[in-house]
C-alpha cells in the first residue's frame, strides 16, 4: 500500500482501476499534510513520512465510505457510487469498503461487480460475517445452479460458525436446503429457527407455507393461527391477509375430504403444490425470474393445476407480457371454470387491454358473484363498466366499494364524481334505495356467495362459509341452504336433520319440503317423497312439480325402448301433467328451461309410440332398398369401356386371358361330354377330366373356375380405380352367362366325378344341368366376350378424331411461338372407317409423326418469326387417308399420310435402319406391334414428303363381312 500511496502523491495518477467503471480523475493531496511536522532541514525520516501518508489516506477512505452510505440512504445513488469509488481507490484492500462497494452495486443492480467486490472482501478478511451473508443473498437472488446453491450453503455454514445460531443465517440455510430439494434438511433448519427465539411474522409465514407445501396441514395451521394471534404492525397487514387466505383454503380442502368431494385440483401432485409455494415465496422476495421458472415447472408437471396457471398469468401480467398472461389465465379458467380469483385476474387484465376492455365486466362480474365480500374488486368492476359505457352499473359498484371502506377511497371518490356528472339523476336513484342493516347485508352477501359457489360446483367452500355464521344467524334460510349442500354431496340422510330444524322454525315453508322430497327419493322412500312434494306444492314451491315429473319418468321401465314407454304410458301421462303445472307457475328461468326440455322429451316419447310402427317399416324398406341396390346396382363392362377408353388395354388383357384360359381350351369339351352321356357311351374318364380341369384336383385348388373368379375381381379393381362399380354377376351379359354356367356346373361337380355310379334318373338330371350350362358358356358367354374384345380392338376413325390429334399436338409448349397454317385434310377413303388398333396407341403414333414433321419444319426455318417486320413462312402439315387393297390376298389396309414441306431428308431405309431421332424409332416399334407398316413417299405431290402408316381395316358389327383376324392381343 505504501509504495502505491507514495506513487499516487508524487506522480498524481489514480490507484487501481474501479472494476469495469470508466477511469476517474486522480486524487491529489498536498505533499505535506497539515498535521505532519517535518524534521530539521537536511534530515528526512522516510518511515515516519510514509506512516503519516498512510494515516492520511486511511482517514480519507473512511470519510468517503461514510459519505457513500449517507448519500445512499438519502437517495443520491450516483453520489454514493462516486464516494465509494474514491474510498476504494484510497484503500483498495479495506474489507469494510470492499463489502460496502459490493452492497451498493448489489442494490443498484450491478450484480456482477457486486459479486466481485464481495469475493475480494472475503479474500482480504475471510471471517467477515456480513460479506458471507451479502454474497449468499446475491447468489440466491439469481437463477442459481446446483453448484452455486452448494456454494451458498458453504457460505452460510461459515457465517454461522462466525456468528453463531443467528436467526437470519438459519432461515437462509433452510431456504437453500428447500431450493436444493433437501426437504428433511430444510425441516431441521426451520425447527432450529423456531428454537432460537421469537420469530418475525414473515419467517413464521414462511415456515407455515413450507409445511403446507408438504401436505402437513396441522403443522401449517398451528403457525398460521399463531401468526394471526400475534400483534402485527400496520406494514405487516399483507402478511396477515396471506395467513387468513391460507387458513380458509385449508379448511375448504378439509371439508371437501370429509364429504367426499373432489375439487378441480384434487389430483394435483404434492411436488407441483410445493413448486407453487416456493414460487410465491420467491415472488414475495422480488425474485420474479426464479418464480416464473418454478411456475413453469409446476404447470409442466401438472397441466390440470389451475392455481399454477393463474399465478403464472398474474406474473406475466405484472411483467407486461399481456398475451402470455391471457393464455395462461384462459388455461386456468378451462381447468377451474368457477374460480373467482381467475375471473378477477382475467377481468383486470382485460381492463388494461383496450382491445379487450369490453369483456372485462363479464369476468369481474362472475368473480363478484362468487365472492361479494371482495370489496376491492368493486372498484375494478366500476372502472370496467365505465369503460364499457354501463355508467349506472359503474356507479352502483363505486357505492359498494365506498360502503366497504376500500383502501383507495380517493380514487373511488374521483370516479364517483365523474359518474355523477355524467348521470345527474343517479343521486336521487341511490337516495331512493332503502337502507339495509349492515348485519343483514353481511348475511345476504354470505348466502349469495354460498349459492354462487354451489352453482359453480364448489359446495365445500360454501359449507365452510356458512359454518362460520354465528348460531343466532342460522335461521331457516341458512339451514335450507346447508341441506341443499349436503344433498349435492349425496349425504341425503344427513340433509334431513337441518330440514327438520328448519320446518320446526316455520312449517309454512315450501322449500324444506321440496328438499326433503329429494332426500327421501334418493334414500329409496318413494311414497314419503311424493307426500313431501305434495306438501311443497301446497305451500307454493314451484319446483316440486318438476321433481314429481322426474319421479314419474323414473318409474317408466328402462331398456325396453318404445315397448317400455308403452308399459309405462300412465307414468308418461302423469309426468306431462306435472310439467304443464310447473310451466304455468312462475318458476325461475333455469327451472323453466329444464321443464321445457323434459316436456319436449316426454312429448317426443309419446309421439314416438304413434310413429314407431311406421318408422320400423321405413327402416325395413330402406334395408330392402339398400340390399336391392347392392345386388342389382353397378355397371357392365361396356359402360366402363365407353366412359373410360384408357382402361381398354387392361380390360382387353383380362378378357383375352379369360377367352384363352377359361373357355377355349376347357369348356369346349362339355359338348362332347353331353353327347356321350346322351348316347349312353362310357364317359367316366371324360367327366372326371372335365371336373378336375374346371374345379381342381384337390380341395382348395379351384381350377378354371377359380381363375375366372380371379379375373372377374381384377376387372372390378380396374373399375374401382376409375370410380365405376362393376356388377359382373348380374349386369354384364358376358360374365353373367359365364359365372352362371360355372355355378350350375359347380352344383353337380360331385356327380361329374362319379358319373358311372349314378342311377339313370340322376344321370338324366345331370344331363339336363349340363345342357343348361353349355349354352351359357360356349354360346352366350363366349359370344358376348368376343363382342367386347371386338369393341376394344376396333377403333373407328373419323375426321374429327384426326383434327383433334393435330390440335392437341399443336398446343404443346414447344410449338407455342411457331407460325403454323391450318391442317390440310385429304380423305380418299370412306369415313368413318375401322382400324385394328387401340385408340391410345393410334393417337400416340399419329401425334409422334405430326410432331416430327413440325420440328423438321422449324429446323429448316419454316414457321419462325424473322423479326424486324419480316413475314414468316408458315408451317404446313397435310393429313391424308387412303384405302390400300392387296390385289393378291384381298386384304384391306387403311393408309394415313402425314405430309410436310420440310427439305429435311427422310427415307424408308432410314426408318427401317433406325437412323432417326425425335421418337420415330419408338413409332416404328409401335406400328409393328399392331400388324402395321411405316413407309415414306418422296416426293408426294406438292409436298416434300409423306410418312405413311398402314393399319389393317376392320369392319364394324353392322357389316356382313367378318373382321380380318379372329383374335388380337
Amino acid at each position: 500500500m505504501k509504495p502505491a500511496a507514495l506513487a499516487l502523491i508524487c506522480l498524481g495518477i489514480a490507484a487501481p482501476a474501479w472494476g469495469q467503471e470508466r477511469p476517474t480523475p486522480p486524487i491529489t493531496l498536498p505533499l505535506t499534510p497539515p498535521e505532519v511536522d517535518l524534521p530539521d532541514a537536511g534530515v528526512v525520516d522516510r518511515e515516519a513520512l510514509l506512516k503519516d501518508f498512510d494515516s492520511a489516506f486511511h482517514k480519507m477512505a473512511r470519510d468517503r465510505n461514510a459519505e457513500a452510505l449517507a448519500k445512499y440512504k438519502a437517495g443520491d445513488y450516483p453520489g454514493a457510487l462516486a464516494a465509494i469509488r474514491l474510498a476504494h481507490e484510497a484503500a483498495p484492500d479495506d474489507p469494510e469498503i470492499l463489502n460496502n462497494a459490493g452492497y451498493l452495486h448489489h442494490r443498484l443492480g450491478d450484480l456482477e461487480a457486486a459479486e466481485r467486490f464481495y469475493r475480494r472482501a472475503l479474500e482480504v478478511s475471510p471471517k467477515r460475517y456480513v460479506a458471507h451473508i451479502n454474497l449468499a443473498d446475491l447468489m440466491m437472488a439469481q437463477a442459481a445452479t446446483p453448484a452455486r446453491l452448494g456454494e451458498v450453503a458453504d457460505l452460510l455454514r461459515r457465517a454461522r460458525a462466525i456468528k453463531g445460531n443467528h436467526p437470519d443465517v438459519i432461515r437462509r440455510q433452510a431456504q437453500v436446503a428447500d431450493r436444493q430439494g433437501q426437504t428433511e434438511e430444510a425441516r431441521r433448519f426451520y425447527r432450529e429457527l423456531e428454537q432460537v427465539g421469537p420469530l418475525k411474522p414473515a419467517a413464521l409465514l414462511e415456515i407455515a407455507a413450507f409445511h403446507r407445501g408438504l401436505g402437513e396441514e396441522e403443522e401449517a395451521l398451528s403457525r398460521y393461527r399463531a401468526l394471526l394471534a400475534s400483534e402485527l404492525a400496520p406494514e405487516e397487514a399483507e402478511i396477515a391477509d396471506q395467513a387468513r387466505l391460507a387458513v380458509r383454503e385449508i379448511e375448504i380442502e378439509r371439508t371437501a375430504r370429509r364429504f367426499g368431494w373432489s375439487g378441480p385440483e384434487a389430483e394435483i401432485p404434492a411436488q407441483a403444490r410445493a413448486l407453487v409455494e416456493r414460487a410465491r415465496r420467491d415472488l414475495a422476495q422480488g425474485k420474479a425470474p426464479e418464480a416464473r421458472r418454478l411456475l413453469e415447472e409446476a404447470v409442466a408437471l401438472a397441466p390440470q393445476y389451475a392455481q399454477a396457471w393463474s399465478d403464472l398469468g398474474a406474473l406475466h401480467s405484472a411483467e407486461g407480457r399481456l398475451e402470455a398472461a391471457e393464455l395462461a389465465l384462459l388455461r386456468a379458467l378451462s381447468v377451474d371454470q368457477g374460480g373467482p380469483e381467475i375471473h378477477a385476474r382475467l377481468g383486470r387484465l382485460y381492463l388494461g387491454m383496450p382491445s379487450r376492455a369490453a369483456e372485462a365486466p363479464l369476468f369481474l362480474g362472475r368473480a363478484l358473484e362468487a365472492r361479494p365480500d371482495w370489496v376491492e374488486l368493486n372498484l375494478s368492476m366500476a372502472e370496467a363498466c365505465r369503460a364499457a359505457g354501463r355508467l349506472p352499473r359503474a356507479l352502483v359498484h363505486v357505492e359498494r366499494y365506498l360502503e366497504g371502506r376500500g383502501s383507495q377511497e380517493e380514487r373511488a371518490q374521483i370516479l364517483k364524481a365523474e359518474l355523477l356528472r355524467l348521470l345527474p339523476d343517479a343521486v336521487q336513484q341511490i337516495a331512493d334505495e332503502p337502507e339495509v342493516d349492515p348485519a343483514k347485508r353481511s348475511l345476504m352477501n354470505t348466502l349469495k356467495s354460498a349459492r354462487a359457489l354451489i352453482s359453480q360446483g364448489r359446495p365445500e367452500e360454501a359449507l365452510v362459509r356458512l359454518g362460520r355464521l354465528p348460531e343466532a344467524e342460522r335461521g331457516a334460510e341458512v339451514l335450507n341452504l346447508e341441506a341443499l349442500i349436503l344433498i349435492s354431496a349425496r349425504r341425503w340422510a344427513e340433509a334431513l336433520v337441518p330440514l327438520e330444524r328448519s320446518l320446526a322454525l316455520d312449517d309454512r315453508q315450501g322449500e324444506p319440503y321440496e328438499l326433503m322430497g329429494q332426500a327421501l327419493w334418493r334414500l329409496g322412500q318413494v311414497e314419503p317423497a311424493q307426500a313431501a312434494w305434495a306438501k311443497a306444492r301446497a305451500r307454493g314451491a314451484v319446483g316440486a312439480a318438476l321433481s314429481m315429473a322426474r319421479l314419474a319418468l323414473a318409474q317408466v321401465p328402462k331398456g325396453w325402448g318404445p315397448l317400455g314407454d308403452l308399459r309405462g304410458l300412465h307414468h308418461l301421462i302423469d309426468a306431462r301433467a306435472h310439467l304443464k303445472d310447473h310451466l304455468s307457475a312462475r318458476a325461475p328461468a333455469w327451472a323453466q328451461q329444464q321443464a321445457r326440455a323434459l316436456k319436449s322429451e316426454v312429448d317426443g316419447r309419446l309421439t314416438a309410440l304413434g310413429i314407431w310402427a311406421a318408422g320400423l317399416l321405413a327402416v325395413v324398406g330402406f334395408v330392402v332398398w339398400g340390399w336391392r341396390r347392392r345386388i342389382w346396382g353397378g355397371e357392365p363392362l361396356s359402360t366402363l369401356i365407353a366412359d373410360h377408353p384408357e382402361t381398354g388395354p387392361d380390360v382387353q388383357r383380362v378378357l383375352s386371358a379369360v377367352r384363352h384360359e377359361v373357355l377355349k381350351h376347357n369348356t369346349m369339351v362339355l359338348t362332347g361330354l353331353v353327347a356321350a352321356l346322351e348316347a349312353g357311351q362310357p364317359a367316366g374318364d371324360k367327366a372326371r377330366h372335365v371336373c378336375r380341369s374346371l374345379f381342381g384336383a384337390r380341395r382348395g385348388d379351384e381350377g378354371v373356375y377359380g381363375r375366372l373368379k380371379m379375373y372377374a375381381e381384377q376387372l372390378r379393381q380396374i373399375g374401382r380405380a376409375h370410380g365405376v362399380r362393376l356388377n359382373l354377376h348380374r349386369r354384364d351379359p358376358a360374365f353373367k352367362a359365364l359365372l352362371g354356367g360355372f355355378e350350375q356346373l359347380a352344383a353337380v361337380s360331385s356327380e361329374l366325378a362319379r358319373v358311372e355310379a349314378l342311377a339313370p334318373a340322376r344321370q338324366r338330371r345331370l344331363i339336363r344341368r349340363l345342357e343348361q350350362a353349355v349354352p351359357l358358356l360356349n354360346e352366350i358367354g363366349y359370344g358376348e366376350l368376343r363382342r367386347l374384345l371386338d369393341q376394344l380392338r376396333v377403333l373407328t376413325v373419323d375426321a374429327a378424331l384426326l383434327e383433334d390429334i393435330f390440335e392437341r399436338t399443336l398446343r404443346e409448349p414447344g410449338f407455342a411461338e411457331a407460325v403454323v397454317g391450318p391442317l390440310h385434310l385429304d380423305v380418299q377413303a370412306p369415313l368413318p372407317i375401322g382400324v385394328c388398333i387401340p385408340r391410345g396407341a393410334f393417337e400416340d403414333i399419329l401425334a409422334n409423326l405430326i410432331r416430327n414433321a413440325l420440328q423438321s419444319g422449324l429446323r429448316s426455318g419454316q414457321g419462325v418469326d424473322p423479326g424486324e417486320g419480316g413475314t414468316p413462312v408458315a408451317l404446313s402439315i397435310g393429313l391424308g387417308v387412303e384405302l390400300d387393297v392387296d390385289m393378291i390376298t384381298g386384304l384391306e389396309r387403311v393408309a394415313f399420310l402425314v405430309r410436310d414441306r420440310s427439305p429435311q431428308r427422310l427415307t424408308a431405309e432410314m426408318l427401317q435402319g433406325r437412323f432417326i431421332e425425335d421418337g420415330l424409332g419408338l413409332t416404328v416399334d409401335q406400328v409393328g406391334r399392331y400388324e402395321g407398316t411405316l413407309d415414306v413417299r418422296v416426293p408426294d405431290g406438292d409436298w416434300e414428303k409423306a410418312v405413311v402408316v398402314k393399319l389393317p381395316r376392320v369392319y364394324n358389327e353392322a357389316s356382313s363381312e367378318a373382321a380380318p383376324g379372329e383374335e388380337w392381343a
